[in-house]
């Protein structure tokens, strides 16, 4: 393909791309619950609740996992957000309204293997689009 049609498509192009880092980035998130963890550089597993229970961590309702949403994407932007008042509190960690501590069990942030997986999918969308 010579370089003018690359060139002509990369606006359409570069949206499919952000896109689909978009839905990646989301999931790679969502699959942490399944983990029991953040996988940041390696899995940090989440401390345990203290009274155990046969239920995985972070699950009561599923509304915090259901609530991961990607915003809009926008020039070279997308963000993966959630409305669940809470949610920092368990990503960071803190104390509650009760006054008790909450450990931090991280769903969301920056990952290196998460960085890994978008340059590879960015890859291969480039070699499809030179095709």
């Amino acid at each position: 393909m010579p370089f003018g049609k690359i060139a002509q498509t990369w606006p359409s192009n570069k949206a499919k791309i952000l896109r689909k880092i978009a839905v990646t980035s989301k999931l790679f998130f969502i699959d942490n619950w399944q983990k029991q963890g953040f996988m940041g550089n390696t899995l940090y597993k989440w401390k345990p609740r203290k009274s155990g229970g046969e239920r995985p961590i972070l699950v009561l309702t599923g509304r915090l996992k259901a609530s991961l949403k990607t915003t809009r994407v926008t020039g070279d932007q997308i963000k993966v957000v959630t409305n669940v008042f809470y949610a920092g509190l368990h990503n960071y960690g803190g104390v509650n309204s009760s006054g008790r501590n909450v450990p931090q069990r991280k769903f969301m942030g920056k990952s290196s293997v998460l960085n890994g997986v978008i340059e590879n999918e960015i890859r291969g969308m480039l070699k499809m689009f030179i095709r």
